[in-house]
């Protein structure tokens, strides 16, 4: 089995189709490969059965599909499991998934190992950037989720787990394309979150993309001065191009954009900041969750 990429799910279903064609398949092959992985939901290609077994052999030479361990999981009173996984090189990354009481779930995806953006109050932050996880990484973590979770039939999805993700959007862009596609895993993108600590160029990126997710800012305060020191790297765009570029993409989307705020005892509580954040949630197609 290959234990380095590229994988079969780094494939966008147009690359698969793409794929069969390069191979000589007939047509009907490629719709049985993405059976196979995202109905079937297959951990090895060995268990594509309905492929002859020289077609899994050559695909299992070439591509293989990624390798999750779970190093450990913890799960509380409350049914949520959060899930520390090791790939194949030995990184490890955090998924979760966490019941609603509307009985939907909602997964939190890692998008990186490590991150750059160097948060103050971010446990991630604090570990650096480590390496970019790629397209089937990402759509691997949705993938081993359902596996143990069966019963969650249409869960949303937050990128909110390690990493930024719109410091990565070579595996971002088309793993949203493999999530969203009726041949794939078929999720409306309504019930996806990309968050973000505030990358305009990513912002516009995910706009230009056209995938229609939501979007969701880490804005922390409402306070310049405040955030740059609390987000040293997002926190050097002008918060005023950062909601404009936001409130341009909920409009385009039609969905309100989240501002998220991390409550820090003695430092973002007050009632003043407070109300800097309504402030800012009223000047745009906007909705606060403070967390």
């Amino acid at each position: 089995m290959s234990i380095q990429g590229p994988h079969l799910t780094d494939l966008t279903p147009v690359g698969v189709h793409a794929l069969a064609g390069e191979l000589g398949l007939p047509g009907f092959r490629g719709r049985q490969i993405l059976h196979g992985l995202y109905d079937r939901k297959v951990a090895t290609i060995d268990e594509m059965t309905d492929l002859p077994a020289e077609l899994r052999e050559l695909l299992d030479q070439r591509f293989g599909l990624p390798h999750f361990a779970v190093r450990d999981c913890e799960q509380d009173d409350g049914g949520t499991s959060k899930y520390l996984f090791e790939l194949s090189d030995g990184a490890l990354i955090e998924s979760v998934a966490m019941p609603r009481p509307d009985g939907r779930s909602t997964w939190c995806i890692s998008s990186q190992v490590g991150c750059r953006m160097a948060c103050t109050f971010c446990a991630t932050g604090r570990m650096g950037m480590i390496r970019q996880l790629s397209t089937a990484e990402i759509v691997g973590q949705v993938l081993e989720l359902w596996r143990r979770h069966d019963d969650d039939r249409n869960p949303n999805l937050v990128f909110m787990g390690m990493g930024e993700p719109l410091d990565n959007l070579e595996a971002l862009l088309p793993a949203l394309e493999s999530l969203t596609a009726d041949e794939a895993l078929g999720l409306s993108a309504r019930r996806i979150t990309v968050s973000t600590s505030g990358l305009v160029d990513g912002i516009e990126a995910l706009a230009g993309h056209g995938s229609g997710v939501g979007l969701a800012i880490s804005l922390t305060t409402g306070d310049e001065e405040e955030r740059r020191e609390l987000m040293p790297v997002a926190g050097q765009v002008p918060m005023r191009k950062l909601l404009d570029v936001a409130g341009d993409y909920g409009r385009q989307v039609k969905r309100k954009v989240t501002l998220e705020c991390a409550i820090i005892s003695g430092v973002n509580d007050t009632e003043e900041h407070a109300r800097r954040l309504l402030k800012l949630a009223r000047s745009g197609p906007f909705k606060v969750n403070l967390i």
